[in-house]
């Protein structure tokens, strides 16, 4: 998402969801998987590629979207961790 600020990067730790809040479009199939922490870092990794054609870069990241962070804490927190700028 950009904003004057710069650009934020919404990153989903999940594939699917089971909370089955009923506002909630990502709780329709169910949860399928946990992501790795890798895969999140992937998630990040590829908005910058998409970046680079231009002078900006990612200058925040948002854990949100697809699933519930607290639900994969351990791979989360080894994202958040392990891959600090």
């Amino acid at each position: 998402m950009r904003h004057e600020y710069g650009n934020s990067v919404c990153v989903t730790t999940q594939v699917g969801c089971r909370i089955g809040c009923t506002f909630c479009a990502s709780t329709l199939g169910g949860l399928k998987r946990n992501l790795e922490a890798g895969e999140i870092v992937a998630q990040v990794l590829k908005v910058q590629q998409a970046l680079d054609e231009t002078d900006e870069r990612v200058s925040s990241v948002v854990i949100m979207g697809i699933g519930e962070p607290f639900d994969n804490f351990d791979e989360m927190l080894a994202f958040l961790k392990n891959h600090q700028p």
